[in-house]
């Protein structure tokens, strides 16, 4: 009896700790000057918190739509918050009055292309290469 307790605890644990994490990383537009944040200052951008950047111009936050694999990944492995902890902050910002939120995008191709052709805009993907034309953000 107890070798099948510890053979259903090591299942169970083997069976969580196998999904396989999507990596994400930040891209930004080229005008943007900073190389690496930290999770801090990412969090503040992704929630609305921090509206713009050390130089004065305007942050614009791209996301991937609230329910995808791919920004509940985000929120949880980079941001350290649930996702709807986000979506409350964003909901809270735009139901006052205090700002616009973030754009969303429909997939990472879209992602890349506003993040390239919107100064001030920051965003997130999964795999990032270095001739998307833009601004890689490490975090750290």
């Amino acid at each position: 009896m107890f070798g099948r307790v510890i053979s259903f605890i090591i299942g169970c644990m083997l069976l969580i700790t196998s999904k396989q994490a999507i990596s994400m990383e930040l891209i930004a537009h080229k005008s943007i000057d900073s190389e690496s944040i930290s999770v801090s200052v990412a969090r503040a951008i992704f929630s609305g918190r921090m509206k713009y950047w050390a130089d004065g111009s305007p942050i614009r936050v791209i996301m991937l739509a609230k329910d995808s694999e791919e920004h509940i990944e985000f929120c949880k492995s980079i941001l350290d918050i649930f996702p709807r902890q986000l979506q409350r902050s964003w909901d809270m910002i735009v139901f006052s009055g205090y700002g616009e939120g973030p754009l969303v995008a429909a997939n990472k191709q879209e992602i890349i292309s506003i993040v390239n052709r919107t100064k001030g805009a920051i965003g997130y993907i999964d795999e990032v290469s270095e001739d998307m034309g833009v601004q890689i953000v490490k975090i750290k």
